[in-house]
C-alpha cells in the first residue's frame, strides 16, 4: 500500500514502489511548484517527429506519461512529478523508462528530496534528442530518512522551443538494495513481457509475432505443452502454422547500457517438430550493425533447454539491444523462449 497524500508528519507506509501508469498515477503527485503537468497518453503523441509511438511494454493498450511542448509552452518551462513520501534507509534502486525524441528536446532530471531538510539532490539528468526509442535506466542511491523521488521535464533546447521536444517516462520502480544491472531483463513472462517487443522484418509482407501464451501451442506435434517451470505459467512462442519456409519473427529487448564487465544472458528455449527452423541471438549496438552471438538449428525434442551466452566487454562497449530471430521452416516447427536472466558479469565468473 502507498501513501495517498502528504500529512504534517508524512508518515510513509512503504519502502518500495512500482507504477506503470496503466490505470492512473498510482498516487504520484502533479506538483504545484511548476508551470504545467505531465500528461497520461496511449499510443502516439499528437505531433509528428517527437514523442513515443506507444507504451514501451504494452504497445497496443499501455499508458505512459509525457510532456507536450507545443504552444502555449515556453522555453525553460518545467513539469514536475513527485512520488509520495517513501520511508526507510539504506541502498535503493530506482528504475524507469524514458523517451526523448525531437530536435528541440530539453532536459529530464531525477531528484531525491529529503523530508527533514527539504533539500533536493539531482540523482541523474540527461538532455537533448535521444532518438525515437525507449531507453531503460537504473540509478542506485542511498536513503537516510523519509524522501520523495521527483521527475522534472524541461521545455526546449539551446534557447529554442518547438513542438519537436516531447519527453516521456514510464514503468517507474523503486526497490530495496542497489541496482544489479539485470532488473529489467530477468523475466518469466508471468505478468507481462518486461519491455521485450516484436519488431518488423524488412521486406516481409506480414509481421510474424512472438506471443505470450500458456499451455499447449495450437498445432499438435510441435511446441511446448506447458511453461518451463509450472503448468499454469506463461512463455513466449512463435506459431508456425500457415507460415512459409524462411518466414522470420523478431523479438527485441529494451536498450541495455554499456558495461566494462560484459554480460551473461541466460534463457530457456524449446524447438520441437519435424519442421523446426533456426533460432538465432544477435546483439544490436546503437547505431551499429547487428552481430550474431548464438544459433541453434532444427528439432531439439519436446523439452526445454537451458542456454547461457556471453556478451563481451568489447561487444557491450556502447548501448545495445538483444534480438532473437526465429526462422521458420514449416507448419510443425513452433519455437519458444522463457525465463530470461541477464547479469553484469560473464557466465561462470
Amino acid at each position: 500500500m502507498i501513501l495517498t497524500h502528504e500529512t504534517a508528519f508524512a508518515d510513509p507506509i512503504t519502502e518500495e514502489l512500482e507504477c506503470s501508469f496503466e490505470n492512473d498515477l498510482c498516487d504520484f503527485l502533479q506538483s504545484s511548484n511548476d508551470q504545467f503537468n505531465w500528461t497520461l497518453r496511449t499510443g502516439q503523441t499528437p505531433t509528428l517527429h517527437t514523442g513515443p509511438d506507444c507504451d514501451p511494454v504494452s504497445c497496443e493498450n499501455g499508458q505512459y506519461l509525457y510532456i507536450e511542448t507545443t504552444r502555449p509552452r515556453s522555453y525553460g518551462e518545467m513539469a514536475r512529478l513527485e512520488t509520495p513520501y517513501i520511508g526507510g534507509s539504506g541502498k535503493r534502486c530506482l528504475s524507469f523508462y524514458y523517451h526523448m525524441y525531437g530536435i528541440s528536446t530539453g532536459i529530464l532530471k531525477v531528484k531525491q528530496r529529503s523530508l527533514l531538510t527539504g533539500l533536493e539532490l539531482v540523482l541523474w539528468s540527461t538532455s537533448g534528442n535521444q532518438g525515437n526509442s525507449w531507453h531503460q535506466h537504473t540509478v542506485s542511491y542511498s536513503a537516510l530518512n523519509c524522501y520523495k523521488i521527483i521527475f522534472e521535464g524541461y521545455v526546449g533546447s539551446n534557447g529554442v522551443v518547438s513542438y519537436k521536444g516531447d519527453i516521456a517516462i514510464d514503468e517507474i520502480k523503486i526497490h530495496l538494495h542497489e541496482c544489479s544491472g539485470s532488473l529489467w531483463f530477468d523475466c518469466n513472462f508471468e505478468n507481462d513481457v518486461c519491455g521485450w517487443k516484436n519488431s518488423s522484418v524488412a521486406n516481409q509482407t506480414f509481421q510474424l509475432d512472438w506471443r505470450r501464451h500458456k499451455g499447449n501451442t495450437a498445432t499438435p506435434g510441435t511446441g511446448p505443452s506447458r511453461d518451463r517451470s509450472h503448468a499454469d505459467g506463461y512463455y513466449l512462442y512463435v506459431e508456425s502454422s500457415r507460415t512459409l519456409v524462411g518466414d522470420l519473427a523478431h523479438l527485441v529487448s529494451p536498450s541495455m547500457e554499456s558495461s566494462s564487465t560484459g554480460y551473461c544472458v541466460g534463457f530457456y528455449y524449446h524447438m520441437y517438430g519435424d519442421k523446426s527452423g533456426n533460432l538465432t541471438m544477435f546483439i544490436e549496438p546503437e547505431g551499429g550493425t547487428k552481430q550474431q552471438l548464438w544459433k541453434i538449428i532444427g528439432d531439439q525434442g519436446d523439452s526445454w533447454h537451458n542456454q547461457q551466452v556471453n556478451i563481451s566487454s568489447a561487444q557491450a562497449s556502447q548501448t545495445f539491444k538483444i534480438l532473437f530471430e526465429a526462422a521458420l521452416a514449416g507448419s510443425t516447427g513452433d519455437i519458444a523462449l522463457d525465463d530470461f536472466t541477464i547479469s553484469k558479469s560473464l557466465c561462470g565468473s
